[in-house]
């Protein structure tokens, strides 16, 4: 077995992303990036669940541009394709609402 120290990490957390009118904030959402210089990996945990998705083309971009320029529903399903099952409306338009938030985060935004 090898074990190696991951240092090309950026984690930042999320607080008191809005849900949509009417609602409450979501839970805190961690999000963690690995950038490997045209391809990465995304990981997003709120309230015990996470999502992970791996990107192996993203051309010249950083990960975290390459994440900032998409709409959330693209980012929600490539994050909820890897479940590798069925998911409720509910269950996707929770995710979609993470995946703003996220994408929020990277472009600066305080929403």
């Amino acid at each position: 077995m090898r074990v190696t120290e991951q240092f090309q990490v950026d984690a930042f957390t999320i607080y008191e992303a809005p849900m949509p009118p009417g609602k409450s904030v979501l839970d805190p959402i961690t999000v963690l990036l690995r950038d490997f210089g045209g391809s990465g990996q995304v990981i997003v945990e709120c309230y015990g669940a996470a999502w992970s998705c791996w990107f192996g083309a993203i051309g010249s971009y950083t990960l975290r541009l390459f994440l900032a320029g998409c709409d959330e529903h693209y980012l929600a399903g490539k994050l909820g394709c890897v479940t590798h099952r069925s998911t409720t409306k509910r269950e996707e338009a929770y995710l979609r609402h993470i995946a703003r938030a996220v994408i929020a985060a990277l472009k600066g935004d305080a929403a």
